[in-house]
C-alpha cells in the first residue's frame, strides 16, 4: 500500500490519496496537472513537503535504490550500448543462477524471446516499450511507476501493448502508478482513477464513479462529457426535476436526490451515448424534437450532433440503431447527472 499525505511543492497543493496493494491505480489529468511530479516524489526525484509511506513505513530516509520501485519511463531510457538482454538485466545484483532465471522467466512473460540478442535500435517502438518493462520488473519492485508509456506509440501498437500490460499486472499482482492524459486509457486500464486539476486532486473514485458521476465540470468534461449545460431546477416531484437550461427554453426531466437544493444554479451532465434518437415519440419518456446537423461515422458507431432550439447536443450511437428519418431525441430519466455549483 501506498499512502501519500499532504504532499505539496512547488506543482503539487496538499495530494492526499492511498493506493492499495496490488492496484493499478490511474493518475489522469493534463499536461502540466502534476500527474509525472507525483511519481517523481514517490521516487525520490524531486523535493517535496509532506509524507510518503509504502507498507506503512515512511520512505523519507530511504535511498532511491532501495524503496523497491521500477519506473518506466515515457521516454524509455533503453542502453543503445546493451543488447536486449543486458538492458533486462542491468538492475540485478544476485547471484548468477538467480540473475538467470529471473530474467529468463520475465523474458517468456513478455514474448521477448527472439529479441534478446538485438540493440534497441534494431527494436520496434512497442517492442522497446515491452523491453522497458522487463527492466523495470527485474529488480522485483514493490511498485511499478508508469509514466505515460504509450504516448509516442502508434494506435494498433499502444493497444497490443496495452492489453499485454494489463494481463501482465494482473498475473504479477505488482501495485502500479499509472499516468496518463487519455480518459480512454484510464478507462481501459484502471481500477480506481484520481483526476488532477492544476496540482491538485479534482476527484478519486473507481472508474465508473469518475465516469458517470463527476463531481465537477472540469472532471465531467476532461473523461470526454460535452453535453454540459448550466442551468437550474425548476420543478421538483417525487425525486424527478425540471431542468431548465440557463439562456434557453430548453427543459430536461431528471431523476435527483433529494439533497440538491431546489432552484440553485448547476451543471447538468449528459453522457453522450446515453441518448438515444427515435423516429416518434413515446408517451412514456421525454422527448425533444431535433435537427441532425452533423455525422461522424466511427465504424460500427456514428457520432452524432444534433441541434434543439437554442443548443447543440452530442450523441454516440451504434450504426445498426440509426436511421435518418429519426428525429426525436430521448433523455431517459435516469441518465443525465447532475452537479451542484453554487
Amino acid at each position: 500500500m501506498i499512502d501519500i499525505k499532504s504532499l505539496s511543492n512547488f506543482i503539487l497543493k496538499d495530494i492526499d490519496l492511498s493506493i492499495k496493494k496490488g492496484e493499478l491505480f490511474v493518475l489522469l489529468g493534463p499536461n502540466g496537472a502534476g500527474k509525472t511530479t507525483i511519481l517523481n516524489a514517490i521516487t525520490g526525484f524531486c523535493d517535496y513537503k509532506g509524507n510518503i509511506y509504502i507498507d506503512g513505513k515512511s520512505i523519507e530516509n530511504i535511498p532511491i535504490k532501495e524503496r523497491g520501485i521500477g519506473y518506466v519511463f515515457q521516454d524509455l531510457y533503453l542502453f543503445p550500448h546493451m543488447k536486449v538482454y543486458e538492458n533486462i538485466a542491468f538492475g540485478l545484483k544476485i547471484n548468477k543462477k538467480t540473475y538467470k532465471t529471473r530474467v529468463d522467466k520475465l523474458i517468456r512473460l513478455l514474448n521477448l524471446e527472439r529479441l534478446v540478442d538485438r540493440y534497441p535500435y534494431n527494436l520496434s517502438g512497442g517492442e522497446k516499450q515491452k523491453v522497458a518493462l522487463a527492466r523495470a520488473l527485474a529488480i522485483d519492485p514493490k511498485i511499478i511507476l508508469m509514466d505515460e508509456p504509450l504516448n509516442k506509440l502508434d494506435y494498433n501498437t499502444a493497444n497490443y501493448i496495452r492489453d499485454e500490460f494489463k494481463k501482465i499486472q494482473r498475473t504479477t499482482g505488482i501495485t502500479t502508478i499509472y499516468v496518463t492524459h487519455d480518459y480512454l486509457e484510464a478507462r481501459i486500464l484502471a481500477d480506481r482513477i484520481a483526476v488532477l486539476k492544476d496540482g491538485k486532486i479534482e476527484q478519486i473514485g473507481e472508474k465508473e464513479d469518475i465516469f458517470y458521476y463527476p463531481k465537477t465540470g472540469f472532471v465531467a468534461k476532461f473523461v470526454g462529457i460535452n453535453n454540459i449545460f448550466e442551468g437550474n431546477i425548476i420543478e421538483y416531484n417525487n425525486k424527478i426535476a425540471k431542468f431548465l437550461i440557463k439562456n434557453s427554453k430548453i427543459v430536461i426531466n431528471i431523476k435527483i436526490d433529494s439533497d440538491f437544493s431546489y432552484r440553485e444554479s448547476s451543471l447538468l451532465c449528459i453522457h453522450p451515448e446515453k441518448i438515444s434518437l427515435n423516429r416518434e415519440p413515446k408517451e412514456d419518456n421525454h422527448f425533444l424534437l431535433s435537427k441532425i446537423i452533423y455525422i461522424k461515422d466511427r465504424g460500427p458507431l456514428l457520432d452524432i450532433k444534433v441541434h434543439i432550439k437554442e443548443l447543440d447536443f452530442d450523441i454516440i450511437l451504434a450504426k445498426a440503431a440509426f436511421s435518418l428519418e429519426n428525429r426525436y431525441v430521448c433523455f431517459s430519466s435516469n441518465v443525465p447527472y447532475l452537479i451542484q455549483t453554487t
